[in-house]
């Protein structure tokens, strides 16, 4: 066996010879290729069995190392046998491409770090106490690893497998393996298992002996009675000697099976020991899930990291299933906006869209500006030149050219396509603001010579001198039309400036600390400026009317400096940068927060909008850049643009297209794949409470408070049918399985069947003593059942109007009801919080379904029958197991009460519709979810993490990140 294993590439080569070396000089064997075996099977199998036999595997981490894959090979197979895992550190890693390439495993565990700047004998200290870290452990994994893998790779030979005292040893380092590092691998565990069934085998094969052995003494037995006569001595001695082995034997029998009985007697207790232990253990996990749940929530509610809310619910719903972690991580995985990370190698100070939102541009103190394509993440151009940190950064207003200030006092104009600088200018002292004028002829800075100066962006030459602040100007920008320039200060002023005459044209007032940032409106007539008043931190930002000079709209910085500002291109919100670690978005008319951009783990210095208005940029001194989505990602299905409560909703038959109905009196038909709106229906008076499509999909239903339903033709929008006959609100519609007819419940008591080409009634359905709230028809549609104020719920034959079944048993008004697919049980949804189920056959009570807390307001069975959904007044969809009543899943985010509830066809989805305006689509399994909210985490230290929220240390919470 060897102390290490070490991976690297040969380009690193001088490097991973000092490491040995100093390895060895520890007294380390080391196994490190230094003759470049033949790329062979008998190379593969010779690298193999040295990471079988090393304690440790250590990975040199460059960017050679990553791309390589040999490395990446090496890589994978040590994780797979759960070796001790060392990265170390040698050449950063920069390029967005060897990032993306990098194995997984190496971003979730802590790095040690060589490289040529860092102290190399502290990290040979670190490594010597990584290897030697709970030594016997990792020594018995590594013996059990190369025995194991011989007893495999010669055809499982039970000459290789453990016994005796080697096997208990192996069985009591597999029990305590689970909370140590390095893990034990399957490998392992099917090798002791072997072994102890071995064991196990060649004790029952010494049992079968002794019972052989019984037979044959037995035999002797009657032999003697055979020579009695012959020999009455000598059988009278052999007699007696025969009966006391008889008497041995029948000894030997009955230990035998007082053993037998204690074996199971002990396996008795071991299993009921086992079984409590389980449950204790599902206990601690379910209590665990559910602490780390509240604490996702927490972070949340507080406007905390919103990456490390969704990894804690993550690790929660890892742990143990509950309601809670999967409500958690509903809720924050709506807070993940982050669809691109760029990093610097130190402080982002700057960030800037493209005039065509297709790149972003960011400023850094490592002296570059650099350029990233939004849509593949590749870094496109490097603006070096600078010899200190890049502090400010515009794009002109063709794309093609950028313009930096720097901390070296100079101002560069680079051409975007080459990289190359088109204009030098020397200003002689730091430069912290920058500006393009709208037509590009002029550039504006500002620094810390107190003053703003406007340049020629063609040739660099100084035009007008702006003298007047009393201290470091932090921030200048043009007004979109060109005539007017703004500036703000460490004097906690804002000036305005005539562009063409140098001349101060107002001054704003209001601010109590440095002003650090400003942004006109696109219409030009508002200034939003940000500041650092700590004094009155709730005036952070400020929108003035530059007409008046007046303060329109204040908002607070959230406890800290706002940093940056920018307006969204419609001039409808705006964001601001804090050094609070977030970004947050505004309503520009009342000051109202719109959400918060959360997932930096520094302070935020920039904020960006793209033109498109379709995403946002920030950056931080974290050293990286964010592209986020301005609103949830597209993956999150949200269905948006109603102006009030949603009531009602409808799914087509092939799942592409959703239907909402809405208290704003319209109904809308939305694309399912992209969230679009295709149409919207509007005809009604009054609020539509309900709508449901036709089961070919060319046609409508809605029903409305103004006591009409209307059918529609939907590729059209045209209302073919206003069906006028109840004298109260229309609750409830429905479309009978072969589209003949229609049916609608009102809260006149009633419901009524109605041919659905004629609009003439059919039947009238009299019975309850309350308004109707729901009906739906039996799969077969030879039944309908009707939901009511009353606390009943009854099912009615359709061709005669027969009453079927009275299903009573709520103790609140009945808001949903629905038949199985197979149309044999019933379930209602009531006001008591309760969702029932019936034998739709006999009228009987079969289960209750309870978790909701509030009132239940629709209800859903899958497609296959197995599962049921329901929606409630406590803003979530709760879904269900059928048979066994067991809740499967809580559907959280919502911000209103969900006012439907629908499966897709196929079941994967399930489609809410809300009072807080909007429809969503879930996936049914919460993997998915998981795998979406994996994707959107970027950055977060899985140690801190593990620290600061005691959190278990169970394994890689998502597959990029550690948390263990």
């Amino acid at each position: 066996m060897s102390d290490v294993f070490i991976s690297y590439s040969r380009r690193d080569s001088s490097f991973v010879h000092r490491l040995h070396q100093a390895l060895k000089e520890r007294n380390r064997d080391v196994w490190v290729d230094f003759e470049d075996i033949p790329l062979t099977a008998d190379w593969w199998k010779e690298i193999r069995e040295g990471i079988d036999a090393a304690n440790a595997f250590v990975f040199v981490i460059s960017p050679d190392s990553v791309r390589s894959e040999v490395c990446y090979k090496e890589l994978a197979y040590a994780i797979s046998v759960n070796k001790r895992f060392v990265p170390l550190l040698y050449r950063e890693i920069v390029e967005p491409k060897d990032r993306e390439a990098m194995h997984p495993a190496i971003s979730s565990h802590n790095w040690l770090y060589s490289r040529d700047n860092d102290d190399f004998e502290a990290a040979m200290q670190a490594l010597d106490q990584v290897i030697d870290t709970d030594l016997n452990h990792v020594r018995l994994h590594t013996r059990l690893t190369i025995a194991g893998r011989e007893w495999e790779e010669k055809g499982q030979n039970r000459s290789l497998l453990l016994r005796g005292d080697e096997l208990n040893t192996a069985e009591q380092w597999l029990a305590g393996a689970g909370s140590k590092e390095p893990r034990s691998s399957e490998l392992h565990t099917r090798y002791i298992l072997a072994s102890r069934a071995a064991e196990r085998q060649q004790q029952g094969r010494l049992l079968a002996g002794v019972s052989a052995a019984f037979v044959v003494m037995l035999a002797l037995a009657v032999l003697s009675l055979f020579l009695f006569q012959q020999a009455q001595s000598e059988a009278f001695s052999r007699a007696t000697a025969q009966a006391q082995a008889l008497n041995n034997a029948d000894r030997a029998s009955t230990n035998e099976a007082i053993a037998v009985t204690n074996e199971s007697l002990a396996i008795s207790e071991r299993d009921r020991a086992n079984a409590g232990a389980t449950a204790v253990a599902q206990e601690r996990d379910r209590a665990e899930s559910a602490r780390l749940s509240a604490v996702a929530l927490g972070i949340l509610e507080e406007g905390g990291n919103t990456e490390v809310a969704a990894l804690l619910a993550i690790r929660a719903l890892g742990i143990a299933y509950s309601p809670s972690a999967d409500a958690a991580l509903g809720q924050v995985a709506d807070g993940l906006y982050t669809a691109r990370l760029f990093s610097h190698n130190a402080y982002i100070h700057a960030v800037a869209f493209s005039p065509d939102s297709s790149k972003v541009l960011s400023a850094s103190s490592d002296f570059t500006a650099r350029l990233w394509d939004v849509r593949t993440g590749e870094q496109l151009q490097v603006f070096g030149g600078h010899e200190g940190g890049v502090m400010a950064i515009a794009f002109a207003p063709d794309g093609t050219r950028i313009v930096t200030g720097s901390e070296d006092g100079f101002v560069r104009v680079f051409d975007v396509a080459t990289g190359s600088v088109l204009v030098t200018i020397q200003t002689d002292r730091v430069v912290r603001a920058v500006a393009f004028s709208p037509d590009g002829r002029m550039i504006a800075s500002g620094g810390d010579d107190d003053r703003v100066r406007l340049w020629d962006a063609a040739t660099g030459a100084a035009l007008r001198v702006f003298s007047g602040h009393e201290g470091d100007v932090f921030g200048v920008a043009f007004s979109p039309d060109g005539t007017l320039i703004a500036s703000g200060g460490a004097d906690y002023n804002v000036r305005i400036w005539d562009t063409a005459t140098g001349v101060v044209s107002r001054v704003l007032i209001g601010h109590t600390s440095f002003v650090r940032a400003l942004a006109f409106s696109p219409d030009g007539t508002r200034l939003l400026s940000g500041s650092g008043d700590l004094i009155n931190p709730e005036t952070l930002g400020i929108v003035w009317d530059l007409e008046t000079g007046r303060r329109i709209v204040a908002v607070p910085g959230r406890t800290f400096w706002v940093s940056s500002v920018a307006w969204s291109p419609d001039g409808r919100s705006f964001l601001t940068a804090s050094w609070n670690f977030s970004a947050r978005l505004w309503d520009a008319e009342t000051g109202q927060e719109l959400r918060a951009f959360s997932g930096h783990t520094f302070w935020v210095n920039a904020v960006g909008f793209a033109p498109d208005g379709q995403h946002i940029v920030t950056g931080s001194w974290d050293n990286t850049v964010r592209v986020w989505n301005v609103t949830s990602s597209p993956d999150r299905h949200v269905y948006s643009g109603h102006g009030n409560y949603l009531t009602a909703l409808s799914v087509s038959n092939d799942g592409t297209r959703l239907l909402t109905g809405s208290w704003d009196r319209s109904a809308r038909l939305w694309n399912t794949s992209d969230n679009t709106q295709i149409m919207r229906y509007d005809g009604h008076t009054n609020y539509i409470a309900s709508v449901a499509f036709s089961p070919d999909n060319t046609r409508m239903v809605t029903g409305s408070w103004d006591d009409t339903a209307r059918i529609w033709e939907v590729e059209s929008g045209a209302t073919l049918l206003t069906l006028s006959g109840h004298s109260d609100d229309v609750r409830a519609v429905a479309y009978s399985p072969d589209g003949r007819y229609v049916l609608t419940g009102s809260w006149d008591d009633t419901a009524i069947l109605w041919d659905a080409e004629s609009g003439e009634q059919v039947r009238v359905f009299a019975g309850h003593l309350a308004d109707i709230n729901a009906a739906a028809f039996s799969p077969d549609g030879s039944w309908i059942i009707t939901g009511s104020s009353d606390d009943t719920a009854i099912i009615w034959n359709v061709a005669d109007g027969r009453q079927v079944h009275v299903l009573t048993g709520h103790q609140g008004d009945i808001n949903a009801v629905t038949f199985s697919p197979d149309g044999l049980q019933a379930a209602t949804g009531s006001a008591d919080t309760t969702v029932r189920l019936w034998n739709a056959l006999t009228g009987e009570f079969v289960r209750s379904y309870s978790g909701h807390a509030n009132v239940i307001t629709s209800v859903a069975f899958a497609p296959n029958g197995r599962s049921l959904v329901a929606g409630s007044w406590n803003f979530t969809a709760r879904m269900w197991d059928v048979a066994n009543g067991r809740t499967i899943r809580v559907f959280a985010g919502h911000t209103g009460l969900v006012s439907g509830v629908i499966f897709s066809p196929d079941g994967s989805d399930i489609f809410t519709a809300s009072w807080d305006n909007t429809a969503r689509m879930w996936p049914v399994d919460v993997r998915e979810v998981i795998t979406f909210a994996c994707a959107h985490v970027f950055r977060v230290d899985p140690v801190s993490l593990l620290q600061q929220y005691d959190v278990d240390n169970g394994g890689a919470i998502c597959p990029r990140y550690g948390g263990g």
